[in-house]
């Protein structure tokens, strides 16, 4: 991730990181191998609070078709818009 505004940290080591930008847009990445379901859990809480102690009451997140993660957005309350791509220039 090139731009975090948070770290993820799990027993004192990065795993994982948020750009929290103005869109709002959360872009995240978790390490599919060292974070847990459970982790997953406290860290998606975490996030929504951070969000909410922000006055955000919705946003958007883009994610990998290929994450572990898409087949349970719907289930913990995640709309699917659209299948996308997020590019970046840098000049």
């Amino acid at each position: 991730m090139q731009f975090p505004t948070h770290a993820v940290v799990k027993d004192g080591e990065i795993v994982g990181g948020w750009n929290i930008g103005q869109i709002p847009l959360l872009m995240c990445w978790h390490d599919s191998k060292k974070v847990t379901a459970k982790d997953s859990m406290i860290i998606n809480s975490t996030v929504e609070s951070m969000m909410s102690h922000a006055g955000v009451n919705q946003w958007w997140m883009a994610c990998n078709s290929n994450s572990p993660y898409m087949n349970f957005f719907e289930k913990f309350g995640h709309k699917l818009v659209w299948p996308t791509n997020i590019i970046h220039k840098e000049i």
